[in-house]
């Protein structure tokens, strides 16, 4: 289905001395993930070759796979059931009932492989993909007794198991910039008009304005269309969402540059625990937000083809969007319990369900 280039791997079956498994948090070292990784190549980590789609292809129907979306401290995992799938230049866009996923893989610069031990000896359990900057945006997980096929791995191996020091670029955000308060006029009506047309929520940066913070973006749309709520919204979230009888019908979406996972189902467990948001649809789903990342909370409404999707996102201290949840586009009504849950948490919304 996909092109798979299988490379010569006679030198990726060459041992090198190396530690086991990174346990320990070299950030404080200025190391990102990535580069922790690319020194620790040798006995239980192993470097990928940039055959992407062919990794995704082959692995992703093995039985015990998860999909792993991160971005700075939040994480979506879900078990995949894909049944439509279509590939547009270097995007990789899977569908399935309850579930999509777009991989942007022109955004995937580095691969890892990672073994844990066994009794029965090594077994890959974990494949880690990173951007140009070092961040973790998606992977590919096993909870097979066995993790993955070493048959499957193998052709995917690079050629280069050496541990190596790698060098990263800072990431834009990290860099102080001052935001001009002015924005063209046409610049700001043409973002009103993309998101007053009927469509589904977007998690995405605007088209043509990759580098427009989501927080700013909402902010150009007004009140009409975003409300920002209180910093205690996902405390008074969760306990709404336990307080439900039968389990609400929402969407989970987290997305970052190289991967974009949005999943559909009833929410089974809502927690706070140890000063994160615990969220879990669920064994196919689950999802932990660190509340310490989260900077700004808005609820938002888009109009969508069926009535207006209404939901509520969590943005980091740079604008980013972390977590988005929203009804997927269901009738919403002024007794809806989602439109009446968003009311409790921000009373300014009872205006919306009055146009």
């Amino acid at each position: 289905m996909f092109p798979s280039h299988t490379l010569d791997t006679t030198a990726a079956h060459v041992t090198f001395p190396a530690p086991a498994t990174p346990a320990h948090d070299t950030s404080y070292l200025g190391l990102t993930e990535s580069q922790q990784l690319a020194l620790s190549c040798g006995r239980r980590v192993h470097r990928l070759c940039r055959d992407w789609f062919g990794i995704i292809h082959t692995l992703l129907e093995q039985p015990g796979v998860r999909c792993v979306t991160t971005r700075r401290g939040v994480t979506l995992d879900q078990a995949p059931c894909v049944h439509q799938l279509r590939v547009v230049d270097d995007t990789l866009h899977l569908f399935g009932l309850q579930q999509s996923m777009i991989l942007h893989t022109d955004a995937w610069y580095s691969g890892f492989a990672i073994d844990i031990d066994r009794a029965s000896g090594t077994v890959t359990r974990s494949l880690r993909f990173f951007d140009a900057y070092g961040e973790r945006i998606f992977a590919l997980e096993s909870t097979a007794p066995g993790g993955f096929a070493p048959n499957l791995i193998r052709p995917f191996l690079d050629s280069r198991q050496g541990r190596e020091h790698t060098r990263v670029p800072m990431p834009p955000y990290s860099q102080p910039q001052m935001q001009s308060p002015y924005m063209e006029r046409l610049e700001r009506d043409g973002i009103r008009l993309w998101w007053q047309m009927p469509g589904d929520l977007p998690v995405n940066e605007v088209p043509g304005i990759a580098d427009l913070p989501r927080t700013r973006l909402l902010e150009t749309l007004g009140t009409g269309y975003a409300v920002r709520a209180r910093p205690e919204a996902l405390h008074l979230l969760a306990e709404c969402l336990q307080a439900q009888d039968l389990p609400m019908s929402l969407r989970l979406s987290v997305s970052n540059a190289g991967a974009c996972q949005r999943t559909t189902g009833p929410l089974r467990e809502a927690n706070i625990r140890e000063n994160s948001l615990e969220l879990g649809q669920g064994p196919d789903a689950r999802l932990s937000l660190a509340l310490e990342v989260v900077e700004t909370i808005w609820i938002v409404r888009k109009p969508g083809y069926q009535g207006e999707i209404l939901g509520i996102e969590c943005h980091d201290i740079h604008g980013h969007l972390l977590l988005a949840i929203d009804d997927h586009g269901q009738p919403s009504c002024p007794w809806g319990e989602w439109a009446s849950l968003l009311r409790i948490i921000q009373p300014r919304t009872t205006a919306w369900l009055q146009t």
